[in-house]
Formats: structure tokens, sequence, C-alpha cells
């Protein structure tokens, strides 16, 4: 095999060129083939570069180390994560009570809108048969809130509580007070006809419980425990009375004169609007006893049903035997009650419980910016199709909510609508404190 051999000089451009071959000095430093056997040099190379074992050792073992205190940490971090994760309540969901199938897919409908808008808490359907079920399910926590009539929260108002409520346009003025008036055709009303004069007359009556102790009151008795009649004695005021009420047969039986049916059938006259339309049909002189918002409705959307009247052509009779044009019906009525209301069960709450009523009252706060009844896009809350009145009264304006610091459910249903009620079960009267469950700036409208 060949060798080259190179010259070591202190210049290095004189470095670069061989020396003559078989040329022998000191200076003379041989390069030889790569495959010859190694030298002793490479054998002190390899043992300067190999480490000790005691050195693998230690590299190994703080190696290990680290990968345990890697594990260890992993294993701790996700640790926590877990138990952040299982001590954390997932998304609490609103269930809320519908009354029927069509109520149901109207919040279905909602409840979707609602979620493209980013608005929580999520909503859940719940369906029941009726709003007595409604406040079944809300007692037994397995809905969280429905919109309820006041005669039924009158009647559960020990397990429930008023969160929001619903606010009417009546005549122009906002309103968050129902009045019980007595109106009558101005042609039919005699000289000496008034609210505590009712000989020869017709009772239209649009809800008992929310008239009937008033009318109990009319009747002047003094009721004893064992005999309390409201009904039979306030409908011996008339010479016939209509209230379509099917839990109370006896009060269909003066429908019959106005139309051919049988008792309790007679659907156009149920509720306040079908007490006007009763006291219009008659075949002589009727009393209708309903409300100033039903009175306001019928003559703007029916008036032409009944030969286009007008406000005009109706009077309200005043508890004090006066008459009034319909515009005062604050000053000429019957009674005050509220309007419906959004209630939650009364119970004390715990857990992920605690905070529905308020997360409620953010949800339909926030909502009604989006689909109140200003609102031009598709859905509309305080809007129903196929059917009228579904989850809210399709006349609300917008909810109201609850000073629920400063309310109870009594003081929302007020002192006069809890008297009239205590007058037509035969109770005591018994004072309520006089104060509103209103924030300050919806007080202006009661």
């Amino acid at each position: 095999m060949s060798k080259i051999r190179y010259k070591r000089t202190k210049n290095e451009h004189e470095d670069e060129k061989p020396l003559p071959m078989n040329e022998v000095t000191d200076e003379v430093m041989e390069m030889k083939d790569m495959n010859e056997p190694s030298t002793s040099t490479d054998i002190e190379m390899s043992e300067v570069s190999t480490p000790s074992p005691q050195v693998i050792y230690k590299s190994q073992r703080r190696t290990s180390c680290y990968l345990g205190w890697a594990v260890l940490s992993t294993i701790l971090l996700l640790s926590v994560i877990t138990i952040a994760i299982l001590a954390h309540p997932k998304p609490r969901y609103l269930k809320w009570c519908c009354v029927g199938e069509y109520e149901k897919a109207k919040c279905v409908n909602m409840s979707k809108h609602f979620g493209l808008n980013g608005l929580r808490p999520k909503m859940e359907c719940i369906v029941s048969a009726s709003p007595e079920a409604c406040v079944k399910l809300i007692d037994q926590d397995k809905a969280d809130a429905f919109t309820i009539d006041i005669p039924l929260l009158h009647k559960n108002r020990d397990i429930l509580f008023p969160m929001m409520a619903e606010e009417y346009k009546v005549a122009n003025r906002d309103e968050l007070s129902v009045y019980s008036v007595a109106v009558a055709k101005k042609s039919d009303i005699g000289a000496n006809m008034s609210v505590t004069s009712f000989q020869d007359r017709r009772a239209c009556i649009g809800s008992w419980p929310l008239v009937g102790g008033l009318l109990a009151n009319m009747s002047g008795r003094v009721y004893h425990s064992k005999q309390c009649n409201s009904i039979r004695d306030a409908t011996k005021l008339f010479k016939a009375s209509c209230s379509v009420d099917k839990s109370n047969p006896s009060l269909c039986h003066g429908c019959r004169d106005v139309i051919s049916k049988a008792a309790c059938e007679f659907e156009q006259y149920k509720g306040f609007e079908g007490a006007i339309r009763c006291m219009l049909d008659s075949t002589f002189n009727a009393i209708a006893f309903t409300t100033n918002k039903a009175v306001f409705n019928l003559l703007e959307n029916n008036a032409s049903a009944f030969g286009n009247i007008t406000k005009d052509d109706l009077v309200l009779l005043c508890s004090d035997g006066t008459r009034a044009s319909l515009d005062n019906y604050d000053t000429c009525n019957l009674g005050l009650m509220p309007t419906r209301a959004v209630v939650v069960s009364s119970k004390i709450r715990s857990g992920s419980d605690v905070d529905i009523p308020f997360e409620l009252i953010e949800l339909l706060h926030v909502a009604q910016l989006y689909f109140g009844s200003h609102s031009t896009r598709s859905f509309n809350m305080f809007r129903s199709h196929d059917h009228t009145d579904l989850l809210f009264k399709d006349s609300t304006q917008k909810l109201a909510p609850m000073n629920i610091f400063n309310c109870t459910t009594k003081t929302y249903l007020g002192s006069s609508y809890m008297q009239l009620q205590q007058s037509l079960s035969c109770s005591n009267i018994t004072t309520v404190p006089e104060q509103t469950c209103y924030l300050p700036q919806y007080s202006s409208n009661l």
C-alpha cells in the first residue's frame, strides 16, 4: 500500500507540498491507510473518549429521575383537572313548563333562537297537560318556571314566587295592573242603573275568581263558616248570570237565554272578552264584569263583529254608583289585580339551583331586547302562531323584573285582589302591606 508523507513546516502553504517518496526525517508524519491496524495512539484516544461505568450509571440515574418527575407531574396535573371537573357542576338547563304541544313547539323554537344568539342558560322544554300540572312539576322540582294566571297564583301562593310580570299597553298606556270593571251599553242603561242596582239585569262574568268576591260583598250577606255559599248569594243579585266555568255548571245556566246550547258549551262567552260578547249579544239589559284590557282589546280587534261598536257606545259603572267613560278605568273600577307573572318555586334552594331565579331574570330580560314586541326578527317572544297566548300573552309589551328582596307573593297580588278573594271564600278580611314588588323604574306603570 502506497504511503504519502507530508513534511511538517512552520509555513502553512509548505505543508501542502508532498515530500519525495522514501524520504525519512524526524519531522515526517506518516498517514497510513485507514484499514491498517490501530496503533497505541488509537488505544489512548479510546481510553480518553470512553466514559467510566460510574459516569454512565450516574447519567442514567439522572435521566430516570427526570422521567419519573415528568410522569408524576403529569399524573398530578391530570388528577387536579379531573377533580376540578367532577367538583364543578355541569351547566344547568332552565326547565320551562309548557301547557300542551303548541306551547312546547314555541318553547323549542325560542330555545333555539336564544342559543343561536349566545343567551344562557340553555332552556329545556317540559310539556304538561294543564297549568295545574305545571304547578305540581315546579313544586316537585321537575320544572323551574312558567307563566301563570293570577287566580291560579293566588291558589298556590304558598309554593310559588313571581319573578317577572307581563306589561300590557291599554289605551296607549303601559300597565302592570289589570282593573276589574263593570261595562254596559249606553243604550241599555236607565236613569237608576248602577253597579249597585241589578234589577232585571243579566250578569256576564268573565272570571268568577276575579269578580266573585266583589259580588259576594254586594249581596250584603253576613257569612258564617257553615253558611258560606258566595256563588249562590251573588247570583241572586241578577235576573240571570252567565259565566262559562265547567267547575261550576250552575254559573252557565244564564247563558241559555243568549244562545241555545247545553250548559258550559258557550266558548264564545268564555273569559273576559267572552263576557263582553255576552253583554253585547244579550236580548235584554246586561252588565259585563270584565277587565279594562279585555274591553280595549275587543274594540281594537273585533269591533266590526258587533256593528263597529266604539268606546263611546259603552259606559263604566263605578263602585260608588256613578258612571264614567271607558278611559277613566283607573278611577272607575271594581278592583285591581296584577298582570300574569313568570313564577318559580318558593322553596329554599341549594347547589346548582341557587342561581336559577337570577339566571331566569337575566335570560328573559336580555332575550326581550332581541325578540321583544319591537323586534322585526322572524321570531318574537310575544307573538304566537297557530294558536293564541302561547307562553306569554300576545299583548305583552315587555317583562318587568321583580325586586325579589322586597316582595312576597301576597304583596304582588295586592290588597285589593286579596280582599276580594277573602270575600269569595267568606274569610275575615285581613290587610296586606301596601308595597310594590317592582323596581323603581317600573313602579310608575302600576
